[in-house]
């Protein structure tokens, strides 16, 4: 057989390699559920930050034919107004079920965001990594623990990985953080060029201007905007709920329909 020299094939390695671009990684790690755990380590901050995570309050409204729309909510994160909060509150006191149920799912939530490398694919360098309460609540039960835990973001040999195991689907999906192996995060050259090119956490807790989270919102429920057919109020013996629909009707307001605007 002639040896021709000069070329090389596509072996299990590149291939992996070029799958994984054609996915498009955007350097954010996001967890599906699978048989074996994802082993991380979290990296540390820099001297010039003040902690290896940022911690966010986060509105997230979704809209039936509009597409979603999320932002950092001003009041719990600058303690100032905040139009998502003011639109939660509007729809808990309406007296409606359905109005109560959105309003919980609307309601600002914790989302974590921390830097840490994916073992088994190191040569990506610093990911981005968001998580909520449930895997925040873990890894602090890690941290307080002297034995078994401490600081998993120390680079040093003191440091340690972080297995992270995920099953379910959806609304069902749920994390168990365990304690992988301790020592050194890599050698001190890597350590330093990991952070020297970590993306910055504090573009993640950018607060939006009013009238942009004003917009949002309205471009959310296209027909906020758009003016109402003015309809005289409807008198009746009997106590009317404390709905959106009877205070809007008291208003001069046709009643509102699933597909209205409530902000």
């Amino acid at each position: 057989m002639s040896d021709f020299g000069g070329w090389r094939g596509w072996d299990d390695e590149q291939m992996e390699r070029d799958a994984k671009a054609l996915k498009g990684d955007d350097g954010i790690l996001k967890l599906q559920a699978q048989e074996e755990p994802y082993i991380v380590r979290f990296l540390p901050a820099r001297e010039d930050e003040e902690s290896a995570i940022k911690v966010l309050w986060q509105h997230f409204f979704e809209f039936p034919d509009n597409g979603t729309f999320s932002f950092n909510c001003p009041k719990m994160m600058a303690r100032q107004h905040c139009d998502g909060c003011a639109l939660v509150e509007r729809l808990k006191e309406s007296g409606s079920s359905s109005d109560e149920k959105m309003a919980k799912k609307f309601m600002a939530k914790v989302n974590v965001v921390s830097r840490l490398v994916l073992r088994g694919d190191e040569g990506f360098g610093p990911r981005i990594f968001r998580f909520g309460r449930m895997i925040f609540d873990e890894l602090k039960l890690l941290r307080k623990n002297p034995r078994q835990g401490g600081d998993f973001t120390d680079p040093t040999e003191r440091g340690y990985d972080i297995e992270i195991m995920v099953t379910g689907e959806k609304m069902e999906r749920r994390y168990k953080i365990y304690p992988g192996q301790r020592g050194p995060l890599a050698d001190p050259e890597q350590v330093r060029e990991w952070l020297n090119m970590m993306p910055s956490l504090d573009g993640f807790a950018k607060i939006l201007p009013p009238e942009a989270i004003r917009t949002g919102l309205r471009l959310g429920q296209p027909s906020l905007s758009a003016p109402r057919a003015a309809e005289p109020p409807r008198m009746s013996n009997q106590a009317a709920p404390r709905t959106l629909e009877s205070r809007n009707m008291a208003s001069g307001a046709r009643p509102r329909n699933n597909n209205d605007p409530i902000f």
